[in-house]
């Protein structure tokens, strides 16, 4: 499993909202995310989750269940945010 990296956690509301050290001050990796209600945000999650899972090469049948690597958690925050932009622009 060493070419995908160390398996990681799919993201959450908040995982998306809450800072990676909140100690330190910096921000969450999406600031926004606050101000997207939470029933949206979660179908927004699911939806990028499955594209995602659409489009990248399949896991290993031994991968950890529930957990995914490091590029396809990167890729699930941005298909996320790609989704939110569209809903925007489309209810705008």
């Amino acid at each position: 499993m060493a070419e995908y990296g160390d398996p990681a956690d799919w993201h959450t509301r908040e995982s998306l909202r809450t800072p990676t050290d909140p100690e330190s001050g910096d921000a969450a990796i999406w600031e926004e995310a606050d101000s997207i209600p939470d029933d949206l945000l979660t179908t927004l999650l699911f939806v990028a989750k499955d594209a995602v899972l659409a489009s990248a090469p399949a896991l290993p049948a031994d991968y950890p269940a529930g957990k995914c690597p490091p590029a396809y958690r990167l890729a699930h925050m941005m298909q996320t945010r790609n989704l939110c932009n569209a809903v925007a622009v489309d209810a705008g």
